[in-house]
């Protein structure tokens, strides 16, 4: 829709879903090619290494830089799409495995913060909650 909307692809008066659908499929391969490459790549890298490290990532990469330079017969920017999917990769790959994600510990809304809770609740007498009795 953005594509058609800041190019004129498709002329205001012609617009109709069918020529949205017919000028999404027109766009699709390439999009869809990069996206299974790294896909695949990363999960057979995955496979072969047994192992689910930022290395995964490196090789996904580079094979996504690879279709992108074959696509566009342009090394540069394949090397440029190669970068940015292996930042990109590098900062998912450390949101997932990582205990807090990449935001930190997020604030509990029923709570007065993340450190407050029951204390607090009972203190200022909001809401039924009970102070909990077990020590860890």
């Amino acid at each position: 829709m953005l594509e058609i909307r800041t190019t004129e692809s498709v002329p205001v008066s012609k617009f109709s879903p069918r020529t949205y659908v017919q000028r999404y499929f027109q766009l699709m391969p390439k999009p869809a090619m990069v996206a299974f490459t790294w896909g695949f790549a990363l999960s057979a890298a995955a496979a072969v290494r047994k192992k689910d490290d930022v290395k995964n990532h490196l090789f996904a990469s580079a094979a996504v830089g690879t279709v992108v330079s074959a696509m566009r017969n342009n090394f540069a920017s394949g090397i440029s799409i190669g970068l940015a999917t292996l930042v990109l990769g590098t900062f998912w790959q450390y949101m997932r495995v990582s205990e807090n994600g990449l935001h930190g510990m997020v604030m509990q809304p029923t709570s007065a913060g993340i450190w407050g809770g029951p204390l607090i609740w009972k203190a200022f007498q909001w809401g039924d909650h009970d102070v909990p009795k077990e020590r860890y």
